[in-house]
């Protein structure tokens, strides 16, 4: 973890590099400070943007955190969105797959936020078209949604524009038109990358086990036959 630091340190790419990692979670977003449950992240707010913590034990991982940066941005917000999905989940297989190109699926979304601007209801284009079953029948809308619930290109927008704000943004399952309606609260949060290893025997630690436990059977064996 000594011997990755130096690179996470000055990258000005992270998310490529954790990629490189093998890190496939990277939350490239922000999230507010009180919903970050990690250890050592009070250490963690205080750097610097830029700056690297650890390698610190989190559970059974050693673990490097770069505080990518900070803002101040509401706790909750309430939003109402139609979705045109690129891609759906097999309810038996869990496997995703295409159901429509992202070409297709982004002219679509593009007339539908063409007709909402020219008076068309949002309810009725919602109830026609959106393919989101979570927010289908309820006009589109997520209430008290808080910071790291929705995927990252979702989050960056309902948390990084201000009410009011439309626009459409494209997730890994498709195109979303979005409305921001309302925001509550106001607090720091923080946008965090983190490159984790897990905690293993090296094959010396294994042989000293081993070895430490041979000698004492032999040495259990000699003081039964006294």
């Amino acid at each position: 973890m000594l011997e990755q630091k130096p690179a996470l340190d000055s990258t000005k790419d992270v998310k490529s590099l954790l990629e490189a990692q093998g890190v496939q979670n990277y939350y490239d977003s922000y999230i507010s400070g009180n919903r970050i449950q990690v250890p050592g992240k009070d250490s963690i707010f205080k750097l610097p943007a830029g700056a690297v913590y650890g390698p610190y034990v989190d559970g059974n991982n050693f673990t490097l955190a770069k505080l990518i940066g900070t803002r101040v941005q509401p706790d909750t917000v309430k939003i109402r969105h139609i979705l045109i999905a690129t891609m759906q989940q097999d309810q038996q297989t869990g496997q995703a797959y295409q159901v429509r190109d992202t070409a297709v699926a982004y002219k679509l979304i593009d007339s539908l936020r063409t007709a909402i601007r020219n008076g068309t209801s949002f309810d009725s284009i919602v109830v026609k078209f959106s393919e989101d079953p979570g927010s289908k029948e309820k006009g589109g809308v997520y209430e008290g949604v808080p910071s790291g619930q929705m995927v990252p290109d979702f989050n960056e927008f309902i948390f990084g524009n201000p009410v009011g704000a439309k626009g459409i943004v494209k997730t890994e399952f498709g195109y979303h038109y979005i409305e921001i309606l309302s925001a509550k609260g106001a607090s720091t949060a923080y946008k965090v990358a983190y490159l984790s290893n897990p905690i293993t025997a090296s094959s010396e630690t294994d042989n000293n086990a081993n070895n430490e436990a041979a000698q004492f059977a032999a040495t259990s064996n000699d003081q039964k036959n006294i």
